[in-house]
C-alpha cells in the first residue's frame, strides 16, 4: 500500500508524490501493512516532528481585535523571516497569489504593523511574465493559462489597493496583457479537448479539466476594480 512516511505534513502531502510520478514510478511509497492488526482496530497516531507544516484554521468574526492583530503579526513575521519563494506547489505563482490576496486585501487594518512582503510577491509575479502576456514558473517550458490565470487574480487583486501611480499603470497594463493571453488561448481550445498542466509536479494521471477551466472562467471573470483603467 502507498505510504507518505517522510514528507513534512502539508494540505495535500503530495509534492514527492508528483516528483516521483514524473519518473514513471511510485514504488518509493509503497509499505507493508499488517492487515489482521489494521482489522482488530490497531492504529496510529500522527505526531507533528521538526519541520514546516501548514495549518489550516477557520477564522470568525466574533474573534477578538486582540486575537486579529496576533494572528497578523504572526502571518508577517512567518513571511518576513522564513523562506517562503517557492512553497510545496510546482508553481510558486499558487503561493504568490495568495500572499498578494491576503496582505493587500487586509494590510489597512492593521496600520502598525506594516510589511513589503505582498509588493515583494508582486515583483516576483510581474517576474515570471512572457512578452505574450502569459506566465510561467521554471517548471514549465512556455506560458501556460493556468499559470496566467493565478498571475491574472494577483494581479487584479493588487490593483485594489493603494498603488503609487507608476506602479499602477505596470500592474493594470501586465493584467490587460495576461487577460487577452488567457482569452485567446481560451478560445483557441476546441470543446473537450483539455491540455493544460496540472498545478501539481507531473500530476497528469490527477489532472482535473473542469477544476483548471474553473481557475480560467474565475481569473477572465474577476472584475476589475474600480480604480484600475484597462489598457
Amino acid at each position: 500500500m502507498p505510504a507518505r512516511t517522510r514528507e513534512p505534513s502539508r494540505d495535500w502531502w503530495d509534492k514527492q508524490q508528483a516528483l516521483t510520478l514524473q519518473k514513471g514510478t511510485i514504488d518509493p511509497f509503497f509499505a507493508t501493512a499488517d492487515l489482521r492488526r489494521m482489522a482488530r482496530g490497531a492504529n496510529e497516531r500522527y505526531t507533528p516532528a521538526a519541520g514546516y507544516h501548514d495549518r489550516i484554521f477557520t477564522s470568525s468574526p466574533t474573534i477578538s481585535r486582540e486575537r486579529q492583530r496576533a494572528l497578523w503579526e504572526h502571518s508577517v513575521n512567518h513571511l518576513e523571516q522564513r523562506v517562503w519563494i517557492q512553497g510545496g506547489f510546482a508553481s510558486p505563482l499558487v503561493l504568490w497569489d495568495k500572499i498578494i490576496q491576503v496582505f493587500f486585501t487586509y494590510e489597512h487594518r492593521f496600520p502598525e504593523r506594516t510589511t513589503r512582503s505582498h509588493h515583494r510577491a508582486l515583483d516576483l509575479v510581474l517576474s515570471l511574465q512572457e512578452p505574450s502576456g502569459g506566465f510561467r514558473s521554471f517548471y514549465f517550458n512556455e506560458a501556460n493559462p493556468q499559470e496566467t490565470a493565478f498571475g491574472l487574480f494577483a494581479l487584479k487583486t493588487a490593483l485594489a489597493a493603494r498603488l503609487p501611480p507608476a506602479r499602477r499603470e505596470q500592474v493594470c497594463g501586465a493584467a490587460a496583457a495576461a487577460e487577452r493571453f488567457l482569452a485567446q488561448s481560451w478560445a483557441n481550445t476546441p470543446p473537450g479537448f483539455t491540455r493544460y498542466q496540472c498545478q501539481g509536479i507531473a500530476k497528469l494521471t490527477c489532472n482535473a479539466p473542469n477544476a483548471i477551466e474553473a481557475l480560467i472562467i474565475g481569473a477572465l471573470l474577476m472584475p476589475w476594480p474600480e480604480t484600475a483603467r484597462r489598457a
